[in-house]
Order: C-alpha cells, then structure tokens, then sequence
C-alpha cells in the first residue's frame, strides 16, 4: 500500500507531461499598438523617461485554441529584437487585465514582445522563438521650435513657422490660435511633410499663439511649448516736400507754413497695442486693460516708449536708434542724456514732421486724417463725441489715405521733438530743437474734441507724464 501512495504522484506527473504538446510555445500576435501614452518626468543629464501605456494602448491573440495554453502573458520592451537589455517587463498578464507598463529607460526606440507563458509557470515566458514583436519609437519629445521667438514681433500679416526636425518624424501638426489654449484655433494642419510652413492672412496688431508636434509611423509627440508672437505691419510712406503747419487758420501754435521735406520710412500701421507692449515690456500700464491686448497702450510716457523701441530693436535684431550716453541697453539705462541715431535700422518713435506728413496722406492738404469735412470724422477716430469716454479697439475706424488707422483720436502719440515754435525756414529732414522742457504729441484721444485730433495740431507735455498717451513707430529697414 506504501509502495502505491508513491507511485502515484509519479504516474500523474507523467500523464499531464503526455497531455503537453510538443510545439509550445506558440505564436503571439499583437493586433494594435496605440502609443499615445503620457510622458511623466525627465532625468537631468540625459534623456530618460517614465513613459505610461494607458489601458487602451495594447491588444493581441495568440495563435493556439487549445484553451490549456489560454493562460498568463509576459511583456517585454527591449532595445533589440534578440530580447537582451530588457528595459521595462510585466509578467503574469491576463488577457483581460490593464495593459499598464510602467519604466524608466534611456532609448528612442524599442521591440514590443507579448509572450504567452508556461500553463503553471507565471514567471518564464515560453521561450523567445515564435514571438511575435513590432519596432516602434520611443521618442515623444515634442519638436523644437525655431521662429518666431517667444514674444516675438513680426513686421507683417504673414508668418514664417520654423522648428528642428525631430528623429523619425513622418508629419508634423501646427496650430495657430488667437488664444493661449488654443479655443480659437485659426490654423490647423496636420499634413506638414517638412520643418517649415508659411501662414498667411493674419491680423495685424494682434497676439498669436502657436505650437507644434510631430507624429511617425507608430506614435505622436506631445506639443511643444505655447509660443506667442505678435504682429506689427509696417507702411511704406514715400518721402516728399509739403507745408508743414496749420493751413486753415485755426490753430495758434501751427505756423507759420513751412517747407518741410522728409525721406521715406516706414510706419506702423497701427497704434502699439497693449499685446505688443506687454510682449516686449513684461508689463501692462494701461488704464483700460480690461480691453484687452487689442487696445492701444496708454499711460505711457516717453521715456516708456523709447525703451519699448530699443527693447523691440535688439529683439529683432536690428541697431537700436536711441541711448543714454552711449549706451543703447535699456536695462542699463539710470540717467543721463538721451540722443538718437536717426541712420539706425531700428525702431523709433516718428519726428513731429514724419508724423505731420503721414497723417495727411504724403502731405496733402486735409484738415484731419482721411477727410477735411467734421461731420465725417466720426468715420475715421474716436473722440469725444462718439467714444463713450472710452479708448477702442484699434482699427475699428477708416484708414487714411496710406492706410493708417488711428491717427486721429484713440490716444495721443509721442514724438521725438521737443517742443518749440516754428520758423518760416525751409527744413530737411527736422528733428526739432536741441533740448526742452516738454515733447511733443500728435494726433488727440477718445477724450479731446475734434479740435485736438486736426492734422496740425500740437500738444506738449513733460516727458515723465503718461495719461491717454501712447505711440507708434518708425523705422528706415
């Protein structure tokens, strides 16, 4: 009876080992890899992720009915197909459980293995031959963007959208919106082959926010960072001779007439807005924020403005116009005397001449910026009579003739000049008189009457002094 209740054990073993078949392990077969998993942390020093696969990232079957072999399945990830330098493995997988893996590796790309293992053996895989695997890419680092810079100004309505390609890219996705999370998305395009693309037919003045993210055959990058750059479109004004000063008698410090003659430049088309500003300057000094960045800056003074040109220079690349003795580098400005380089390709606020010549049309006759007639002015500016005691938007009124907005009302804008009486001497190229006491202004606010917003009329204030005022620029190239 002893010798019996031994052998049993024996026979049993030896039954089960005969029920086995003989061509285990059997073939797996993954059906869908959805890799939109979540990158979580990078190590400094290298590239190293924690990379999640949510619960519908991995399906698969594997090729045997026989239900003795429906059992548990190990998971790999390696950097090679010959299953060494496993970097992330999951054992005891249920066809039915979370298809969670969780790692932290140094790779760009790997071999995802599904094994079906042993019946009873929950800790080896069933061998590596007859597994079924599949490349895919690891990297999910978004791409890099290039340009525009972040804040950045673009001196047009278009814009030049570069960023490096990113490794095993196939299409790239970029977004453009009117908002930094991207509710308004204005441009979307998920077919771009190469690391550039042109978009055109934005807004001036305007903030813009954009991103990109690359996709390759298996898997899709996260976003890069959010990006913003603003617009400032710039018009040619062609340069010329005119009288200068009030040519309908109804001012007291606009004459005598004058010849005045100034060479071409450029000119925003709109006024700085409160985007623009805050852009370059990191900070909003607006009475009227609640507006937002669409609205012109006020309550800036001129020493304000200048540093926003020099500031808005040096971004761009460009020789800024004006320093403080000798020194161009807003940051290191303290006190001192402020002169211009009017042959720098840089930004700058206009003379009182340019400004002069460009609200009139190139110097035209006409008593206010589009029209001469008062009962049409209501069309072209905002001021007392139709502001509500508010400043707008920009751009909401008709250009003038060169297609400038604003000119009149909204706020009033700097100049270069200090202030002085006019002469009857003919002038090339004025830059008002050497020192003063107040700068000039131009152009009248949402709070003056149309008096203030005719073409020749001059205000001056100290240059410290900043309410309903603000600006707009000027450049050479």
């Amino acid at each position: 009876m002893k010798n019996i209740i031994i052998l049993f054990p024996l026979l049993f073993i030896l039954f089960c080992s005969g029920c086995k078949k003989e061509n285990s392990p059997t073939q797996t077969t993954i059906n869908s890899i959805e890799l939109e998993g979540t990158w979580v942390g990078i190590e400094s020093g290298g590239v190293s992720w924690t990379f999640e696969f949510f619960n519908k990232s991995l399906s698969w079957s594997n090729s045997q009915s026989n239900e003795w072999y429906y059992g548990t399945y190990t998971i790999n990830i390696t950097q090679n197909p010959k299953q060494i330098d496993i970097m992330i493995r999951q054992s005891s997988v249920s066809q039915n459980d979370g298809k969670v893996l969780y790692g932290i590796f140094k790779m760009e790309s790997g071999v995802l293995t599904i094994i079906l293992n042993e019946p009873g053996d929950v800790a080896r895989p069933s061998g590596f031959s007859g597994t079924a695997g599949r490349m895919f890419i690891f990297n999910r680092a978004a791409p890099i963007v290039r340009s525009p810079s972040n804040k950045a100004i673009s001196q047009s309505t278009s814009a030049s959208m570069l960023w490096w390609p990113s490794s095993g890219a196939v299409t790239y996705r970029l977004q453009v919106a009117t908002d930094s999370l991207f509710h308004q998305v204005i441009y979307d395009d998920s077919t771009i082959t190469g690391s550039s693309k042109q978009v055109n037919g934005l807004a001036n003045a305007t903030v813009y926010y954009w991103r990109v993210k690359s996709k390759n055959s298996l898997c899709t990058s996260l976003f890069s960072p959010v990006q913003s750059f603003t617009t400032i479109k710039m018009i040619s004004v062609t340069g010329g001779t005119f009288q200068m000063g009030d040519n309908f008698n109804e001012g007291y410090s606009e004459t005598p007439l004058h010849s005045v003659t100034v060479n071409s430049y450029y000119v925003s088309e709109m006024l700085v807005t409160q985007g623009q500003w805050t852009a370059i300057m990191d900070t909003n000094p607006s009475h009227f924020t609640n507006l937002g960045d669409n609205a012109p800056v006020d309550c800036v003074n001129w020493f304000d403005c200048i540093k926003f040109c020099n500031k808005l220079s040096i971004k761009e690349g460009k020789l800024p116009c004006y320093n403080l003795n000798g020194n161009t580098s807003p940051s290191d400005w303290t006190s001192g005397i402020v002169s211009c380089n009017f042959t720098a390709n840089g930004y700058r606020l206009p003379t009182e001449a340019e400004w002069e010549y460009a609200a009139r049309g190139r110097g035209n006759v006409i008593r206010y910026a589009g029209t001469s007639k008062l009962d049409s002015l209501c069309y072209f500016a905002w001021y007392a009579d139709n502001s509500s005691q508010s400043l707008h938007l920009v751009g909401t009124k008709l250009p003038n003739s060169l297609g400038l907005y604003d000119m009149n009302g909204n706020v009033w804008e700097w100049c270069w000049d200090w202030y002085g009486l006019y002469k009857t001497d003919s002038l090339i190229n004025p830059t008002g008189p050497g020192t003063g006491w107040n700068r000039v202004l131009r152009g009248g606010s949402w709070n003056d009457f149309d008096g203030s917003c005719r073409n020749s009329c001059r205000k001056q204030f100290e240059p410290s002094y900043g309410y309903r005022f603000g600006l707009r620029i000027v450049t050479h190239g």
